[in-house]
């Protein structure tokens, strides 16, 4: 009699399997007769995969689980690889055989296997993951995440053509505990929809209840893997959701949920997440956050949804409002060859005689309470705006925006331009404020406004110097800010027209490095009566001590011939005056100068 192996290489797998069976039932702990029996199912497997018949690996699987074979790794693994082929064949078709994949993993799901990592188990989820829209919920605990291997964690990269810098792509872990996540979801908001027939309301009562007990084993499990791998930024994301849908109390959803919109204040839908978790106890500040999320800059097709929702939430209030956002998802939908059905239908006909007209206040109104909602527990910080740089093929724009700092060189916070292109177009020197938090341990901007109150440059330090001298024409000004720092700037740039030397003036100087020396630029300049340090300007008194060869001291300060001739002061004489440090050119050095008397 042929042997089993024999028999299927063969391809009579009617006879392999009667004789394994036969076998089976004569001696059912036998290792090789589970093994034999598994071999003649596998070829069956291999001979539905090969052929990419769902409907015959389905009742292949059944089939298995119905012998109960124990778990044995080898064995599992031979089945994670077939399988994995077939929903990698099954997943190219178009359109995507969903029904088919849905019964063909629900029958997976009901074969014994172990709890071992092994690759064959983790190749097989990156394949389901692919079709994670067809999912059963009974994969999850079949399959066990807790079976994740360490490189199911790491994200890899690639770099796009013509990009910079790489692009990392979500771990295998990552989209697992999301796609999981993602379906408790569903479940848990199941028939709460707006209209949903009782008998829909009351079956989705129930299956919340069932999944409750899922969803509090994942929850603590989602914030470990946030803590421990921050980079997995969509986790937040979905953690914040199941809190929501849960309705737990709104303090603990936004908890999680705002870190989850400051970092990613740019995508559409982590506005729409805050308008939706906020709408039962705050719909003001939702629609704010509606409206939010229409500014992202995304593509169109993306925002008809909110568009819509906000014409509807407006259509009494604010008409003209209403009637732009519904003009702006009608054109979407033209565009991209969509039916005009349901809620836009409707609100044509009730918005047909509202001209369509943005309602600009609002919208200033809609944008500070949105933020105020995400960052209104930051405190405001005072910068000024330092410089601009503008998109580059290479590189994209940025703003610099500079904080105070008392030593007078702070390091500028840049901010991506095409976040703040309104900044772009003020005046260097504007005075702002920001909210940031510090993303590790850097600072992360995340909103800016105008700071009405403040003054040009006034992050930078105020600092008196002394005028020393200028240009002949008085058009170029030279001052002594202190002992080393000596500079000189335009008068006509701060309309500082008439100084001359003595004069008082409060600057404001921005500090560079260049080739190892720190140079500094004047951005404000003033008249001041505040007094210079004294160790950049003093006033004198004492009686003349004067030489033979024409010149004099008073205390130490150096009085010269020409002052001495002019008033005519003999030694002895009691002489007052004020001097400044000033830089002798010829001697190389600084030293007193005798101004005034």
């Amino acid at each position: 009699m042929s042997s089993i192996l024999d028999l299927c290489r063969a391809g009579q797998l009617k006879a392999a399997f009667t004789q394994a069976e036969i076998y089976l039932t004569q001696y059912p702990a036998s290792a090789v007769a589970q093994t034999e029996m598994h071999l003649v199912m596998l070829a069956y497997l291999k001979k539905a995969v090969a052929e990419a018949d769902a409907a015959a690996a389905s009742r292949c699987l059944r089939k298995l689980a119905n012998l109960a074979l124990p778990p044995h790794p080898g064995r599992d693994e031979q089945l994670f690889w077939e399988m994995r082929a077939l929903l990698a064949a099954l997943s190219k078709r178009q359109p995507v055989p969903g029904e088919a994949i849905s019964e063909l993993l629900t029958a997976l799901t009901t074969v014994p296997v172990g709890a071992q990592p092994s690759k064959g188990r983790s190749v097989l989820l990156q394949a389901a993951l692919k079709c994670k829209e067809h999912l059963p919920l009974t994969w999850w605990a079949w399959w066990n995440l807790e079976t994740l291997r360490p490189e199911d964690f790491e994200q890899e990269s690639f770099t796009p053509n013509g990009a910079s810098k790489p692009v990392n792509l979500p771990a295998v872990a990552e989209t697992a505990y999301g796609t999981y996540a993602a379906q408790l979801i569903d479940r848990l908001q199941m028939g709460r929809q707006p209209g949903a027939p009782a008998w829909l309301q009351t079956t989705g009562q129930a299956i919340a209840a069932q999944t409750r007990v899922s969803v509090d084993a994942l929850l603590p499990r989602l914030e470990q893997l946030a803590a421990d791998y921050p980079k997995y930024s969509w986790l937040d994301y979905r953690r914040a959701k199941l809190l929501a849908a849960l309705g737990e109390d709104l303090p603990t959803t936004l908890a999680v949920l705002l870190p989850v919109v400051r970092r990613k204040s740019s995508e559409f839908w982590a506005w729409r997440l805050l308008a939706e978790t906020l709408d039962a106890t705050d719909a003001a500040t939702a629609t704010a956050c509606y409206y939010r999320a229409t500014t992202c800059g995304v593509e169109e097709k993306f925002v008809r949804s909110l568009r819509l929702q906000l014409a509807s939430r407006l259509q009494e209030v604010q008409p003209g409002e209403a009637s732009w956002q519904l003009q702006k998802a009608e054109e979407t939908t033209k565009a991209e060859g969509w039916p005009v059905r349901g809620e836009m239908l409707s609100l044509q006909g009730k918005l047909a005689q509202y001209p369509p007209v943005p309602a600009a206040d609002a919208r200033r109104q809609w944008l500070e309470t949105a933020e105020a909602a995400v960052y209104g527990d930051l405190p405001w910080q005072p910068v000024v705006l330092q410089s601009v740089r503008a998109d580059a093929p290479d590189k994209p724009g940025a703003v610099y925006l500079l904080p105070p700092s008392a030593a007078g060189s702070p390091r500028a916070l840049p901010v991506p331009l095409r976040r703040f292109k309104w900044v772009a177009k003020l005046p260097v020197g504007t005075p702002l404020q920001v909210r940031s938090e510090l993303v590790n341990g850097k600072p992360r901007v995340l909103q800016v406004q105008k700071r009405p109150a403040g003054q040009a440059w006034d992050s930078l330090p105020a600092q008196v110097g002394v005028v020393t001298g200028s240009t002949a024409d008085q058009a170029r000004i030279f001052v002594t800010v202190r002992p080393g720092l000596r500079l000189s700037f335009a008068a006509a740039d701060f309309g500082l027209m008439g100084l001359t030397a003595g004069d008082a003036v409060q600057l404001r100087l921005q500090a560079r490095e260049k080739d190892g020396s720190t140079l500094y630029s004047v951005m404000v300049a003033a008249k001041t009566t505040e007094q210079p340090d004294a160790a950049i300007h003093r006033e004198f008194a004492g009686p003349l001590r004067l030489h033979a060869k024409g010149f004099g001291f008073v205390d130490s300060f150096f009085l010269a011939p020409h002052l001495i001739t002019r008033h005519g002061w003999q030694d002895g004489e009691q002489v007052s005056g004020r001097a400044v440090l000033s830089y002798n050119k010829h001697k190389e050095k600084e030293e007193w100068q005798v101004l005034t008397t």
